[in-house]
């Protein structure tokens, strides 16, 4: 796994993407997982944890955003920039899980509702963001 390296964002580095040929939602998209990995990272310093975060790939090649794990902690997170969760939007997800079945899921969203669909907790992103305190797990599960 390599280190997730888009942490920070600025106006410049969407002139470029869009200069590249990026889609906005695919701008939007990096914008949105580098704020989570953000105050993931934040959450990691402030609470003191025994804790890495890294981007995850399977064996097969599916694609996780972000892996958080060390001790007490392992969870899978992927990022996406749409409303509603099509089945395929957890595709990498459940792929990491059979390789990882301890990891535990989560799928943040732009959408309104939490909720769990194939084992997987899906959680608007905004309540996500606002619910990373120190102390308090992420995705309001130990």
């Amino acid at each position: 796994m390599e280190p997730f390296a888009r942490q920070t964002v600025n106006a410049s580095a969407i002139a470029r993407d869009t200069a590249v040929g990026r889609t906005t939602v695919e701008s939007h998209l990096s914008i949105l997982e580098g704020l989570v990995a953000s105050h993931l990272r934040a959450w990691i310093d402030d609470t003191g944890r025994d804790a890495r975060l890294r981007w995850g790939r399977t064996p097969g090649g599916s694609e996780v955003e972000l892996v958080g794990y060390g001790k007490g902690v392992f969870a899978a997170i992927d990022v996406k920039c749409t409303r509603t969760v099509r089945s395929e939007d957890l595709r990498g997800l459940r792929a990491f899980r059979e390789v990882r079945p301890e990891a535990k899921p989560g799928l943040l969203h732009r959408g309104r509702d939490r909720s769990v669909r194939d084992g997987v907790l899906l959680v608007p992103c905004g309540e996500f963001l606002r619910g990373v305190l120190p102390g308090a797990p992420p995705l309001g599960t130990a």
